[in-house]
């Protein structure tokens, strides 16, 4: 017996509690002796352990946790709950990275307890992604083909660039485009939701033709130097419009003989072209030729008095009579005199004086006077 108000049991049994007077040493009479049964429950609880939320591989975003929920089976009903690692006390717990955890259920009346071990999987890292262009777009190409990888399995692709740039497979590794720009892929794991990002830059060759020329005109022979200012291009074919020609970056050439020249740059890059063109203009030396007669009579034979002229510039004609009356005017690249005056009146028979001033191109001046004569 146990002479004190509360006692332990150690082992299952039936047990009497009797209240005993120290004065008068009365037991309790007024009802029977308070029994009890002790029972032994050693039973440990049951526990299962399930994944509740969407997903149960760890992975990245809205995959970045996995939740579990233990349900516990107790001889009395009530459990305590204990996660690790985290010491978690609630029935649910997330797990926010891969590895090996604990559950420990306890019954909250007996303290027996049982411990269900689980593994989480997955992890947050980034897919493996490369990307490339197969190819630039060259000159007359209509499309090219871009390429993504990644070492991960179970992935898939998503391409983005220009608006409707993307032709086909945009939802593939190797999709094709039509046009020039920026292009992200984004690489996806099915099974971590994890994502990775690239760019490609696609260029398409394009070609802009020009040159100079110094000097583009001049008297005969004239040198010419040609400056190729071509973009984009890596071969070249000049026509210098007197017979010559050139696949020289920047060549030259000489003119010879008077007249106008085209000169034509066909620069070249693949299967694309473009094409420059400038006109030189070669002139003689500064030369007069002046008749001494002319008859304008209207049938068509020497009607003109012309002065044949090379490399001129400009030329300044003036017309006198014998008592020094000027008749006629003129200044401009040609000079002639149809015998008519300035007020319109046609000259008579007669000997006229001339005076000519000629500037070349090559900068040279001649001066001239002399007589014509007139016959009609």
């Amino acid at each position: 017996p146990v002479n004190q108000s509360s006692a332990t049991f150690i082992a299952a049994g039936v047990y009497t509690l009797v209240v005993t007077n120290t004065l008068t040493g009365c037991m309790s009479s007024t009802t029977t002796p308070s029994t009890f049964t002790v029972v032994t429950n050693t039973n440990t609880p049951t526990v299962s352990i399930t994944a509740i939320s969407s997903n149960t591989v760890i992975g990245c975003g809205s995959n970045s946790s996995v939740t579990y929920s233990a349900i516990a089976t107790t001889a009395n009903g009530s459990a305590n709950y204990l996660w690790n690692p985290g010491s978690v006390t609630t029935s649910t717990f997330s797990a926010t990275t891969a590895g090996v955890y604990n559950a420990i259920v306890t019954d909250a009346v007996s303290g027996c307890s049982t411990t269900t071990q689980f593994t989480v999987t997955g992890n947050s890292t980034t897919p493996n992604l490369t990307s490339t262009a197969l190819v630039g777009m060259p000159c007359g190409a209509t499309s090219t083909s871009l390429s993504a990888n990644s070492t991960n399995t179970n992935v898939s692709y998503s391409w983005t660039g220009p608006v409707a740039a993307i032709i086909t497979g945009s939802a593939t590794s190797t999709p094709t485009v039509d046009a020039a720009g920026n292009y992200v892929v984004t690489v996806t794991d099915l099974v971590t939701g994890c994502t990775n990002s690239n760019t490609v830059s696609v260029t398409q060759t394009s070609i802009t033709a020009a040159f100079t020329a110094d000097p583009t005109s001049g008297i005969s022979p004239l040198t010419v130097n040609f400056t190729n200012q071509t973009i984009g291009a890596s071969s070249y074919n000049w026509s210098f419009g007197n017979g010559a020609v050139s696949t020289s970056t920047n060549p030259s050439t000489i003119y010879t003989s008077t007249g106008s020249y085209t000169v034509i740059l066909i620069a070249t890059a693949g299967s694309c072209s473009a094409t420059a063109t400038a006109v030189i203009v070669v002139e003689d030396g500064l030369t007069l030729d002046i008749p001494n007669v002319f008859t304008p009579n209207g049938d068509g034979i020497n009607d003109i008095f012309t002065i044949k002229s090379t490399g001129v510039k400009e030329i300044a004609l003036s017309i006198f009579n014998r008592w020094g009356l000027k008749l006629y005017d003129f200044s401009g690249p040609k000079a002639a005199w149809d015998g008519i005056t300035g007020t319109g009146e046609k000259a008579s028979d007669g000997t006229y004086f001339f005076f000519v001033k000629a500037i070349g191109f090559d900068g040279k001046e001649i001066q001239k006077n002399g007589t014509v004569n007139l016959f009609r």
